[in-house]
């Protein structure tokens, strides 16, 4: 908590709005007993290798009003150890408990559970709160891309940003360009990895100014997209400030000011 408030006072002195990331939902034992029903039927989990190979006993019932009562009165707990936070990074795809594999009776489709998830925190984080809420999804197959994009499509509350990465999965550069950006309908923040995880780590030195700047370049074309945001370290460990890879956040903060610039610029710049 006190490492926590010290970021946001510091990011607040700047000038800029401090945002906490947090997961929804948590791991199933989190919540109480009384809120989870038995899992009945059949589950198709064949689109996720390992963590649900064993399948899955318990649900929450998201039909239950209490239970979310529940979430909220929680979240309230969280929020008065960090009264000056501005809003709420929310991942609700690849989390504790999958959203989608809890019990309704009403939400019959993946989609329709992850925007009901959505619709109810943002009325908490936005109506409830006045904080921000960005939401974070990326896709792995495309069980997830089909899924999220009903999601995306049946979301009412209009209020809210939506995060995904640079490139579709995880971060390995060899990855093409996400390509449903234009069928998102709410205003996109680009996420790039400056902490360089699957590409030396910036323990290996990573100037990829080119590689930052052809990204930038092609999602600034896209009139949904409104911003970035950048990864820059990894666990405390691989902290891409102090090191070349610092030169990735620099282009990135150059090309959001003057896309025009080329790669030869901005490296004799920096």
């Amino acid at each position: 908590r006190s490492d926590a408030n010290f970021f946001v006072n510091e990011i607040k002195k700047r000038g800029m709005k401090a945002f906490f990331w947090d997961h929804a939902f948590y791991t199933l034992d989190y919540y109480p007993d009384e809120f989870k029903v038995e899992a009945k039927g059949e589950q198709n989990l064949a689109h996720h290798t390992k963590k649900f190979e064993g399948g899955i006993e318990q649900q929450l019932d998201l039909d239950n009003p209490n239970f979310w009562q529940w979430v909220y009165d929680d979240y309230d707990s969280l929020l008065t150890l960090s009264p000056n936070l501005d809003g709420v990074t929310l991942t609700f795809i690849e989390t504790g408990s999958y959203v989608i594999y809890q019990h309704s009776d009403v939400l019959k489709t993946p989609g329709q559970k992850l925007a009901a998830l959505v619709d109810s925190l943002g009325n908490y984080f936005i109506d409830k709160k006045g904080l921000d809420l960005h939401i974070r999804t990326f896709i792995y197959n495309q069980f997830e891309k089909e899924s999220i994009l009903e999601a995306l499509k049946l979301i009412k509350h209009q209020d809210i940003k939506v995060m995904i990465k640079m490139v579709p999965h995880d971060w390995f550069m060899t990855y093409p360009y996400q390509d449903f950006v234009a069928d998102i309908p709410f205003p996109v923040i680009i996420e790039y990895d400056g902490g360089m995880e699957y590409a030396g780590e910036n323990i290996i030195a990573s100037p990829f100014v080119q590689y930052f700047s052809d990204a930038f370049k092609h999602y600034h074309e896209y009139e949904n997209v409104v911003g970035y945001c950048v990864r820059t370290d990894r666990f405390e460990e691989t902290a891409a400030v102090g090191t070349p890879g610092e030169v990735n956040l620099y282009a990135l903060s150059r090309l959001s000011a003057n896309p025009a610039l080329t790669t030869d610029q901005i490296t004799e710049d920096f």
